[in-house]
């Protein structure tokens, strides 16, 4: 039955809404969440001065000893991000509904799917990024208080040996009172270039090592099965790069600073434009920010 122009307003805000939040909604397994938490903002930016002022545990003698916040800091400003479609009238008027169905749903595909492109890419752009220390996030030389210089930017083929390297740099680095934070990685963030190599060193029962000689090889027990998830993404555009994050603490590597949810709206017919263009709007708007949190959940391996 064609869709007469009295039914394109229940259509808009009923039909197509429906259809756009059933898919935006859909239960999917989003990879981005594994090296973003979620922080609410009610205002237009949020500072961090928090970061990095990890409390301990200590003997309680005389008074509490309140830890004061890291001396460098810095905001996350939110951002307005948009996608509209344009449908012409005629297209509904002779019974075309099921393709904007799926234009919609396309739509909905699209916009779940920008969080992770933007949370990717403020992890890969953390050589640039200047993080709560002052330092890029990704740097040779971070350090507060008695922590001594540590290091998150390495030089390092993607291989079973060097993960294990990555692995044991996060886990010694320190706090401001010189403590190992004890931080394990878990994730191991890759460009579709490294996926194979990856699940390789994550996923094989057994590796060939060379022996004590160094003359021949001989397969040895796997320390690594079970202990990573990998997550391939096109935002490493550098084919030789690869990450190691944390993602089994409260706090994560990125930021996910969420200012308003996604919404889908539509101009209808009786608007300017429809009465104009006679064309109808379907747009999708939410405002939120991505940025870089603790370094020390985080190393990347970049080659120099």
């Amino acid at each position: 039955m064609p869709v007469n122009r009295t039914d394109i307003p229940y259509h808009l805000t009923t039909g197509l809404r429906t259809i756009f939040f059933n898919e935006f909604k859909r239960e999917v397994e989003d990879d981005w969440r594994r090296i973003a938490v979620e922080v609410p903002s009610n205002k237009s930016k949020e500072s961090y001065a928090w970061l990095g002022a990890t409390p301990t545990m200590r003997k309680f003698v005389d008074e509490r000893m309140p830890g004061a916040l890291a001396e460098h800091g810095f905001e996350l400003d939110n951002e307005k991000w948009e996608s509209t479609i344009s449908v012409d009238a005629d297209a509904l008027e002779d019974d075309q509904y099921g393709q904007i169905k799926l234009r919609v749903q396309q739509m909905a595909e699209s916009a779940r799917n920008f969080y992770g492109e933007k949370a990717f890419e403020a992890l890969v752009n953390g050589d640039s990024t200047l993080c709560y220390d002052g330092q890029y996030f990704f740097d040779n030389d971070h350090k507060e208080g008695d922590s001594g210089t540590q290091d998150n930017l390495l030089d390092l083929e993607l291989t079973s040996e060097n993960l294990s390297t990555a692995r044991s740099y996060m886990m010694r680095f320190k706090d401001d009172k010189g403590k190992a934070l004890k931080i394990n990685g878990d994730t191991v963030v890759v460009p579709p270039e490294l996926e194979s190599t990856a699940l390789e060193i994550v996923g094989a029962e057994s590796i060939e090592r060379y022996t004590a000689s160094g003359d021949d090889k001989k397969p040895t027990m796997n320390v690594h099965r079970g202990r990573y998830t990998v997550i391939t993404t096109p935002e490493i555009t550098d084919a030789d790069s690869w990450y190691l994050t944390c993602s089994n603490r409260i706090t994560k590597p990125v930021i996910f600073q969420n200012r308003k949810e996604t919404d889908f709206n539509a101009l209808e017919g009786n608007s300017e434009t429809g009465f104009m263009r006679d064309e109808y709007l379907f747009g999708v708007k939410n405002r939120f920010a991505m940025g870089v949190g603790d370094w020390r959940l985080a190393i990347a391996s970049i080659p120099a």
